[in-house]
């Protein structure tokens, strides 16, 4: 019962007491006329983009049709992109246009804001009055600019911010983006702060209009230059030097489409738990909070009795009227909010995650960027580019329980090395010269000639101890520097030649640390290519979006009838997703080949590690047969893990014939 009132007496504040918050009255839907008005206020566009070639010529072109009477020009930075958006910004061909190549990312900066600070530098010289800060991923109608400098005129504003109306296509998308929206209004209700006298002050950073001796006044974008959630501290900073306004628009579309729940996810976690202000104790406060509001009147309504099940249904329906007037905006139904609780349930493990990311030095990941405070080791240049990976993050197990004890120890040192590697080579903001200096390093420390990188110390120590060769790390350094400098593979055969430097050599040393035969090795080789390229296909949009690095073979497009760019589009073509089945098939014959290699390791829990990896990889080879990696998500669950892997440990326990063994054993000798 307590439970019960206790959430419809919150409801009952929100919809009474928070600014009436969820029935978004302010929206940009009146018209300022720019009939008999002789000066118009001069405007300079500054658009942040990095990695946005999918979206940034449209966002441009909408820019630049902007029918505005008075002075306008538009300054993009491109904030070191590893795509192709500034060749599609340099052949747009406006006079209005002026592109600028960024610079690296100072120390306490965040990567939007320093793109922010060296864009609105540059627009300095013609002194606008106002800047129009605006993403990379948003198309504006052609009068949206002269409606911003209308509202901002004729009420004296310092800031007018729309909140852009977000995609709402995918299954993903229709269930959480109404929510996102009205979970901000519920942080920061758009009448407060609208109104002059209140302290809540809020902006939705992909439109914001500013006087530009405002920010000035308020000290610039540098005094938010290491801020996450960088347009609500601007306006902050800016409603100390005047009014602000925040409403709803249809006339700013956000072009960026979030196919997946992970996309969303990430998304959120990116801020979240600097919205709590990195407290661990206001997160379980958070948690518990949703629990209670969102939570309890559904569990309540269908499992209470009598006045307990009434209140926590009047809650209930409380949260479908709350939340009704968004999922009108978008497009839903009514009774939307009737799901209300278990997307609450969503937003909570996304926050959780992404105090989880922060304690992991992920914090604040954008663009490949960990940028929230205490997020990068400092001091370190190899743990400054680390991704905050660990081997539970893997696609297939990593030293997992079935091996030995005596033996998890090193495996571990070797794959925390090799992870500190991989994520400098993976890292999308460190120039080549920076990454391939640092592998340098990297080799010199495991050799010996330098205890620059403890993880190469501790991993020396353990390989002198055992008695084993320093070569299988050396080689995936090789793989790693190839990954700098070689961004295309022109067949199967470069492809697997790569896999013999970038995972053959992980198989080989865990066989060596177990003591196996090297005559084994030709089906431990087949196995390792065989996951890579599972994994090279899995991740190839991600790979091309942020890095450029293609690893499907030049000659599967041109079989396709197609390029590279192909893998910027989703969901994938036909054509694509026939290339992909078709690399899977070959996949598959490796994966045939190393059928065996767990029946000739003598180590019996090795064995049975194995034998799981195997299955495993040929449960993913067959998704990608089937499967588009551009636009689902082509990895196991923690639960299919177990699933698939259980019957693998069985099967391989069950008696077996030794003649296949015998055989396999002693090729090659």
């Amino acid at each position: 019962m307590f439970i019960a009132a206790l959430s419809l007496a919150a409801w009952l504040y929100l919809l009474a007491f928070r600014g009436h918050f969820w029935l978004f009255r302010e929206r940009d839907t009146a018209s300022f006329s720019t009939d008999g008005k002789t000066v118009w206020p001069s405007v300079v566009a500054v658009v942040p983009a990095r990695n946005e070639e999918d979206g940034i010529e449209r966002a441009v072109q909408s820019l630049d049709a902007q029918v505005y009477p008075g002075e306008f020009r538009i300054i993009v930075v491109d904030d070191q992109s590893t795509d192709d958006t500034a060749g599609r910004v340099r052949n747009f061909g406006s006079s209005r246009l002026t592109l600028i190549s960024g610079s690296s990312r100072p120390p306490g900066w965040t990567g939007k804001l320093w793109a922010l600070s060296q864009g609105i530098a540059a627009a300095e010289a013609g002194k606008p009055e106002f800047l129009w800060l605006t993403d990379a991923d948003i198309v504006h109608s052609t009068g949206n600019l002269a409606q911003l400098v209308g509202r901002a005129e004729s009420g004296g504003l310092v800031l007018v911010s729309l909140m852009a109306k977000l995609s709402c296509d995918s299954f993903a998308e229709r269930l959480l983006i109404p929510a996102f929206v009205f979970f901000f209004s519920m942080l920061f209700p758009f009448s407060w702060v609208n109104r002059g006298k209140s302290r809540t002050a809020a902006a939705a950073g992909g439109c914001m209009l500013v006087r530009r001796d405002a920010l000035v006044s308020a000290g610039g974008i540098e005094a938010i230059k290491g801020e996450i959630i960088d347009d609500c501290a601007l306006a902050r900073h800016l409603k100390r030097q005047g009014p602000i306004w925040l409403g709803l628009t249809r006339r700013a579309i956000s072009v960026r489409p979030y196919a997946a729940f992970g996309e969303i996810r990430g998304m959120v976690a990116r801020s979240a738990f600097a919205q709590l202000h990195y407290s661990w104790a206001l997160l379980v406060v958070t948690i518990l909070g949703l629990g209670v509001i969102y939570g309890g009147p559904p569990l309540l309504a269908i499992f209470g009795n009598g006045a307990t099940r009434l209140i926590a249904a009047l809650a209930w329906v409380c949260m479908v009227v709350a939340f009704w007037p968004i999922s009108r905006f978008y497009g839903r139904t009514s009774v939307s909010g009737l799901a209300l609780p278990a997307i609450a349930g969503c937003y909570a493990a996304f926050t959780v995650d992404s105090a989880i990311q922060h304690l992991r030095g992920r914090g604040g990941m954008w663009k490949g960027r960990a940028q929230a405070i205490g997020a990068t080791a400092e001091g370190t240049p190899h743990a400054a580019l680390s991704s905050g990976k660990t081997h539970r993050d893997e696609n297939f197990p990593v030293a997992s329980l079935l091996i030995a004890p005596r033996y998890r120890g090193i495996i571990l040192a070797f794959y925390r090395f090799v992870r500190e590697a991989d994520d400098i080579a993976d890292n999308a903001e460190a120039d080549a010269e920076l990454k391939l200096r640092l592998l340098n390093e990297m080799s010199r420390t495991l050799l010996g000639g330098s205890d620059s990188v403890p993880s190469g110390v501790k991993l020396r120590a353990m390989l002198l101890e055992r008695g084993l060769s320093p070569q299988h790390a050396l080689d995936l350094l090789e793989a790693f520097r190839r990954d700098v400098t070689k961004l295309r593979y022109r067949d199967w055969d470069d492809l697997v030649d790569y896999c013999s430097v970038s995972a053959m050599p992980v198989g080989r040393f865990v066989l060596d640390v177990h003591g196996e035969s090297r005559a084994i090795w030709p089906v431990n080789d087949a196995l390792c290519a065989g996951l890579q390229i599972i994994n090279h296909i899995q991740d190839c949009g991600a790979d091309y979006r942020n890095l450029n690095r293609v690893y499907i073979p030049l000659d599967a497009f041109a079989a396709a009838g197609l390029t590279p760019d192909a893998l910027a589009q989703s969901p994938a073509s036909p054509a694509l997703r026939s290339a992909f089945c078709a690399l899977a098939v070959r996949n598959q014959a490796l994966l045939d080949d190393a059928a065996a290699f767990a029946d000739v390791i003598n180590d019996r829990r090795l064995a049975l590690e194995v034998a799981v990896i195997h299955r495993l990889a040929i449960d993913l080879n067959r998704r990608l047969m089937t499967h588009d990696p551009l636009s689902e998500r082509v990895h196991h669950g923690r639960a299919e893990v177990i699933t698939l892997g259980l019957p693998a440990v069985v099967q391989h326990l069950l008696p077996r014939s030794s003649r296949v063994k015998r055989a396999l054993a002693t090729r090659g000798r």
